[in-house]
């Protein structure tokens, strides 16, 4: 891909919140130009001049009405016409998410098992994809967490 092919595509910040092995995704207005009626992660287009991680906390904040606290990125995936832009979290204000009703009629948690099983007219499917590679990170994390306790107890920490 070219430099001026790199420039056209559409940048996009997007959060997967996971809380207590269940994500929570939002159900699209009907309304909406892309993938309408269907479940999906909050987040958006990424303004010029704007870092992803600065157009995610925007987003956050227009959608669900919610400040966002601490997140971190899970991955970047590069498709045809998009780059995104994929953090995670496992701490959301979720007793205080005042959605925007022009983007999102409705909120939702899932096992990951019923996400994997939802039909393509129900949720964005690159949700399925995203789900999978949070699991992997986050079995990464926790074989990463017992190895460096295993090592605090050798020595003595």
């Amino acid at each position: 891909m070219n430099e001026a092919e790199e420039k056209e595509k559409k940048r996009i910040a997007l959060l997967f919140i996971v809380i207590d092995n269940k994500v929570l995704l939002f159900k699209r207005s009907p309304e909406e130009t892309t993938n309408p009626g269907k479940y999906g992660m909050l987040g958006g287009h990424i303004e010029k001049g704007e870092t992803p991680e600065e157009a995610l906390r925007r987003e956050i904040k227009e959608e669900a009405g919610v400040e966002l606290g601490s997140f971190k990125k899970l991955k970047t995936y590069e498709l045809d016409d998009v780059q995104l832009n994929v953090f995670y979290t496992n701490e959301f204000d979720t007793e205080n998410i005042k959605l925007d009703k022009k983007e999102h009629t409705g909120k939702k948690f899932f096992t990951l098992e019923q996400l994997d099983e939802m039909s393509p007219e129900e949720c964005i499917d690159t949700n399925k994809g995203i789900a999978r590679d949070y699991n992997k990170k986050a079995k990464e994390d926790m074989q990463l967490n017992e190895t460096i306790q295993r090592m605090k107890s050798i020595i003595g920490l």
